[in-house]
């Protein structure tokens, strides 16, 4: 999984939708640590997690300047 999300952030720097200082595998494993320990901690709701996810999804787009 992690392979793929590299393999992606890399294509998307290279179409310029993120910057090319961007390092594609530090970021994909920061993000998807991240997502598996907010998961993780998380209750099992929808109505929970949810608003925590988008923000964290919005958080690390900004992060990448992909916004």
């Amino acid at each position: 999984m992690i392979v793929a999300f590299v393999d992606e952030l890399r294509r998307a720097r290279e179409r310029g939708e993120i910057p090319g200082e961007v390092d594609a595998f530090h970021n994909a494993v920061w993000f998807l640590v991240g997502l598996c320990a907010l998961l993780i901690t998380m209750p099992e709701s929808d109505e929970i997690r949810a608003p925590f996810v988008d923000r964290y999804l919005t958080t690390s787009r900004y992060g990448l300047r992909a916004v």
